[in-house]
């Protein structure tokens, strides 16, 4: 059993992952450990996360090293139709000088936030992005994200500088 225990801002996410005997496999062939996700936020309580998206045999949220990318004019349609939030990882800096994804969620650090800074609903579709391709705000971010069971998670990797180049609307960053 491996655990992995990951720090949000007050929000503790504890993640056990079990490995499953070498002889074990699934219906492509290959084996995959179990996740079970136990969060403890202050605002929110205790409990077992909910699995949402991709998860293994057992209903466990998958947390990959990379999480999936979702290409620009995919991301753009999904937000117009409302079936996706952004999620902004970036700093003060980048925010001041790019603006923000319509609509973004505007985390407190990317590495350290709130898991209250994220929809309640677990199921929702979140696209994280940071400033660019060379960026590692974001996956790092959405992986965080996934271990406290938001399992529907994908990272746009043009960042906000993608999203300008390409002609994109942006907001104003709010300060908070």
């Amino acid at each position: 059993m491996i655990t992995k225990l990951f720090l949000l801002s007050g929000s503790l996410a504890l993640v056990a992952c079990s490995q499953p005997a070498p002889s074990t496999s699934t219906a492509d062939g290959v084996g995959r450990g179990k996740l079970a996700v136990t969060v403890a936020d202050s605002e929110r309580g205790t409990r077992v996360a909910e699995p949402a998206g991709d998860t293994d045999q057992a209903g466990h949220c998958a947390v990959p090293k990379r999480p999936p990318q979702i290409p620009l004019e995919q991301l753009s349609a999904r937000l117009s139709s409302k079936q996706a939030v952004a999620v902004d990882a970036n700093g003060t800096v980048a925010r001041d000088a790019f603006g923000i994804i319509p609509g973004a969620i505007q985390l407190s650090s990317f590495d350290e936030y709130q898991l209250s800074e994220l929809p309640e609903d677990r199921s929702t579709e979140l696209v994280f992005y940071c400033s660019n391709t060379r960026c590692s705000a974001a996956p790092h971010a959405a992986r965080l994200a996934m271990a406290a069971g938001y399992c529907n998670v994908q990272v746009y990797p043009g960042g906000i500088m993608g999203w300008v180049k390409a002609g994109q609307d942006v907001d104003v960053a709010t300060t908070g």
